[in-house]
């Protein structure tokens, strides 16, 4: 919550702060994003309103990126923060962030140069973004509108690295999209957790349906897929 990160090193028995290098200053969103690099468990990023990354496991970290939002704007809570990063899981050199207030940017060089990526996107809270496991120039946007009193589902795909998005939330519930997951056996199948459940496409976004009938009706804030077992584990 707003930032707080600790490390255990002795498999949970104690835990220590690991925020060395990250000014405490920085507005950190509630839900403050963590990631690995697929490729590199050393490597790891975490985000406020820029990007900071960790080569020694969280022991100390660098901003390898300016403000990424378009600042506070008189806001009352924390606002302009960084929500999400997505690293390529082929490319460690690929990375994207999206933000709470509607943008998202690219990299292609590891942080030293970042692109706005955000035209084509509508105004609205970043909650996701995911990269291709094969192909870094596709990814996937989802975004809420609660802050804006908009329940419409929101969810975009690019095929050219975020230079052209296309909508791809068309038969999914008029519910905030929370969460994507990627099948990287079968890149086309798709995992969206959503306000009211868990849904799947296996074209791409081309159509949805609901996983698993059943499953109450439930908030989905994270998805998991364990590869190798083919477990998807829904939170």
């Amino acid at each position: 919550q707003y930032g707080n990160l600790a490390r255990s090193t002795n498999g949970g028995s104690s835990f220590y702060s690991c925020l060395n290098g990250v000014p405490s200053g920085d507005r950190r969103n509630w839900s403050t994003p963590v990631v690995f690099d697929p490729a590199n468990p050393d490597r790891m990023y975490y985000g406020t309103y820029r990007l900071f990354r960790s080569t020694n496991g969280s022991a100390s970290w660098s901003a390898i990126s300016p403000d990424l939002t378009g600042g506070t704007q008189g806001a009352t809570l924390v606002y302009a923060t960084l929500t999400t990063i997505a690293v390529a899981p082929g490319n460690g050199e690929v990375i994207y962030v999206g933000t709470d207030d509607a943008r998202v940017w690219r990299t292609t060089d590891g942080g030293a140069h970042w692109t706005d990526r955000s035209a084509g996107l509508p105004d609205r809270w970043v909650t996701r973004v995911a990269i291709d496991p094969v192909d870094p120039d596709i990814a996937y946007v989802a975004q809420s509108g609660y802050r804006s009193d908009d329940p419409a589902a929101r969810l975009h795909r690019t095929t050219d690295g975020g230079a052209t998005w296309t909508g791809i939330a068309a038969g999914l519930p008029e519910a905030p999209v929370n969460a994507l997951v990627i099948d990287p056996a079968a890149p086309n199948l798709l995992y969206a957790g959503t306000d009211v459940g868990v849904f799947v496409s296996p074209d791409a976004g081309g159509s949805w349906s609901e996983l698993a009938p059943g499953l109450p009706v439930s908030v989905i804030q994270d998805l998991v897929l364990h590869a190798p077992t083919r477990a998807l584990v829904a939170f």
